[in-house]
């Protein structure tokens, strides 16, 4: 097996979302001087290598953010942790066709450490994760259409709070 060429930016708690022709998006995350990173990466499968997307970056610099490819191709950043150490209430969406960000969604409240997991109807449902207050027990959905993201009754939140799930 050959060997993969590096990041072109060193990170830790990004996220990596494959697209439907095998690339893979890595985003944000805590770059080598300890804080978060608009940067976006494209790793090319046939070639094993990482191009910086010079037109592409993160709108907010975000670590220990949820990603989702939604239906339309397009994938969902949201949450994390941002540059000044503040856990983030924004979400933005890029498009990788033009290689664009679209910004200005805000989630319910604050949240970083999410899980989030596309739905059959095409929104996402984001769950747990952590606050300023800590653990959270609550749910909400995306919208994609709207787009906007509301919160789920109370009857549809977790039992207990969990940050770091696996969905």
């Amino acid at each position: 097996v050959a060997a993969s060429a590096p990041m072109n930016t060193a990170r830790s708690e990004h996220t990596a979302t494959r697209l439907l022709d095998g690339r893979v998006i890595v985003a944000g995350g805590t770059g080598a001087d300890g804080t978060a990173t608009t940067s976006i990466e494209e790793f090319e499968p046939v070639t094993r290598t990482f191009k910086v997307l010079a037109l592409a970056k993160l709108m907010e610099a975000r670590s220990d953010h949820v990603a989702v490819r939604l239906r339309s191709g397009s994938i969902l950043f949201a949450g994390g942790v941002g540059s000044d150490g503040s856990i983030l209430d924004s979400a933005e969406i890029y498009d990788h066709e033009s290689e664009t960000i679209l910004g200005g969604f805000k989630m319910t409240g604050p949240r970083t450490g999410a899980r989030a997991t596309l739905l059959p109807d095409g929104r996402v449902l984001l769950a747990g994760g952590r606050d300023n207050n800590g653990p959270l027990k609550t749910v909400e959905i995306f919208d994609p259409v709207a787009p906007t993201f509301k919160a789920t009754d109370l009857k549809n939140d977790m039992d207990e709070a969990r940050d770091g799930l696996s969905l």
